[in-house]
């Protein structure tokens, strides 16, 4: 529920109340603020009380708004506005600064996301040369050395902790 809209919540409990496509503006937002994060608004509260948190207080921000961008913090102000008909639409979110930013060449996306993943698990930063000019999976983080694969941080794939339901033998967590 962290990501549903305050209307939508209402239209569970208020057979009368009504949402739009712009429940997916707040879900977009709240994406947004979980990017920057790590962690959805309220994601360490129950459940249930978070369905009562949502509509009941103010719109959620990123942690700390200095370390990110005016127009990012923008964008999320104009995405979690409480009142859905006063919210703007996808359309309405194409105009707006940080979206009108963003490369034409996903490419250049993608070396900034590597960089910051490498340097954030202390490896270096990737540079442009670092990712292939192709669409496919052959993203350049990793090499083969020895038969085993390493990421570019030095640290052995095998020690990765990998978070794929599908490789899990129990779906029990310490």
């Amino acid at each position: 529920p962290y990501w549903m809209a305050p209307e939508v919540i209402a239209c569970e409990h208020y057979l009368e109340a009504d949402y739009d496509a712009r429940c997916d503006v707040w879900s977009f937002g709240i994406t947004a603020i979980e990017l920057c994060d790590a962690h959805p608004p309220l994601h360490d509260t129950a459940v249930n009380q978070a369905i009562m948190k949502i509509p009941r207080s103010p719109p959620p921000t990123v942690k700390t708004p200095s370390a990110w961008s005016a127009p990012l913090n923008q964008l999320i102000e104009r995405c979690l506005i409480k009142n859905y008909e006063i919210r703007p639409s996808i359309r309405d979110l194409e105009e707006m600064e940080f979206i009108r930013n963003v490369p034409e060449n996903f490419k250049q996306v993608r070396r900034q996301l590597m960089s910051y993943v490498d340097m954030s698990r202390g490896g270096t930063a990737h540079t442009s040369s670092d990712v292939s000019s192709d669409d496919d999976d052959s993203s350049g983080s990793t090499d083969e050395v020895d038969g085993e694969m390493t990421l570019r941080s030095g640290r052995k794939l095998g020690d990765v902790v990998v978070h794929d339901l599908a490789k899990l033998e129990q779906l029990d967590e310490p």
